[in-house]
């Protein structure tokens, strides 16, 4: 059975390539993005939170992790607050 995604009826399952890649194209537009160090705090915070899904999909907004948590401007959407140090 194929796991999709309500909204899009993509596959929730998210493989690393796809993320890498998305993440190239936003730094080819100029995307400012967080140092390596900032992107794997918030990773970790992300890893233990009961909001992630699938391991990639965050139950708040619905965003790849990996993928916001490299913005600058991204942020974390927790209702109780950002669990992002710093953001």
């Amino acid at each position: 059975m194929k796991l999709v995604c309500k909204g899009c009826t993509e596959s929730i399952i998210v493989p690393n390539e796809l993320v890498e890649d998305l993440l190239l194209d936003a730094e080819k537009k100029g995307v400012k993005m967080v140092s390596k160090k900032s992107y794997k705090e918030r990773l970790q915070q992300c890893q233990t939170c009961p909001a992630l899904l699938y391991g990639t999909t965050c139950k708040y907004s619905g965003g790849l992790v990996q993928y916001k948590a490299k913005m600058v401007a991204g942020t974390c959407p927790c209702p109780a607050g950002s669990k992002w140090i710093g953001a």
